[in-house]
């Protein structure tokens, strides 16, 4: 029995970077499985350096379990873990690579790096990933606060002047 798969159309959306057209290709589960490999690959070639240091560390403080550290080496990734992975440089360029090979077969993953530019970040993200900005918007003050999208008046540099309110008594 052969699957037909033609009624599965992804979104395409046209981003121009650098003056030319590029279509990106809404991300699939197939796409999102190759992304999580790729940072279990990368969390297990850097397993036995962290180990190194890690039982450095529990030698220097005392009192840690050593196969307590390596216990914690060896859990699976957390879903905040790829969603931490996804958001960073690495990750949106390696997500963009793959969204664009299905109409872009021979670019490669450095040339992309090179072609997105930080001001395109949002746009493509929702290209690949249509409907993120609306899942990723704070929703509350706590929230936005949390996430920086409002700073606290404490957290923009300098306080002078600046009312910290009630200084807690303890």
């Amino acid at each position: 029995m052969v699957l037909n798969l033609s009624e599965f159309v992804r979104k395409k959306t046209l981003v121009k970077l650098g003056g030319q057209d590029f279509k990106f290709t809404e991300l699939a589960l197939g796409d999102m499985g190759q992304f999580r490999g790729r940072v279990q690959d990368q969390r297990k070639s850097t397993r036995a350096e962290r180990a190194i240091r890690l039982m450095a560390d529990a030698e220097t403080i005392g009192g840690m379990d050593p196969k307590d550290i390596l216990d914690r080496l060896d859990r699976p990734s957390t879903e905040e873990e790829y969603d931490a992975a996804a958001e960073t440089i690495e990750g949106v360029i390696f997500l963009a690579f793959l969204s664009l090979q299905y109409a872009h077969p021979n670019l490669s993953e450095e040339q992309v790096g090179t072609m997105v530019p930080l001001g395109k970040l949002e746009e493509i993200v929702e290209a690949m990933i249509p409907g993120s900005k609306e899942k990723k918007s704070p929703k509350t003050l706590k929230e936005k606060r949390s996430r920086g999208v409002l700073r606290s008046r404490s957290s923009s540099g300098s306080t002078k002047g600046q009312s910290r309110g009630p200084k807690s008594k303890k």
